[in-house]
């Protein structure tokens, strides 16, 4: 998990089941499912504004909701893992993100990674994982 986006890898005996990627979408001030390529590969276009205050005010946005956020993630893990009827949970990314996140979150959390591994090939990341 990073900040606004995570992705959620679902094994079965070391094997991906599913993959999928969520972001938090400001317009719509909740979680949507990511299609597409990840937006860290997608060029802004050039008629794209991209200035520095503009970031800086969209990082105040994010900092400012997140622990709202974070809880209405960890509402809809929660229903996943209990869908999914996951057997274990382990959250990758920021220490204090993942630590937020543990604590909305009705269902066990297992570990606790400090890696950033959102963009790497979820195979990699299991690997890691499992190791």
């Amino acid at each position: 998990m990073q900040k606004n986006e995570i992705k959620i890898l679902t094994s079965i005996f070391g094997l991906i089941e599913e993959s999928q990627s969520m972001a938090f979408d400001l317009e719509i001030d909740d979680w949507r499912m990511h299609q597409g390529p990840s937006h860290h590969s997608s060029s802004m276009g050039s008629g794209a504004i991209n200035t520095a205050s503009q970031v800086d005010h969209y990082e105040d946005r994010i900092n400012a909701n997140q622990k709202r956020w974070v809880k209405s993630l960890g509402s809809k893990l929660d229903r996943k893992a209990a869908n999914k009827q996951w057997e274990k949970i382990i959250l990758v990314g920021d220490k204090g993100e993942a630590e937020l996140l543990e604590q909305y979150m009705n269902k066990k959390v297992d570990a606790i990674i400090q890696k950033n591994l959102l963009n790497e090939n979820e195979s990699t990341v299991l690997e890691k994982l499992l190791a």
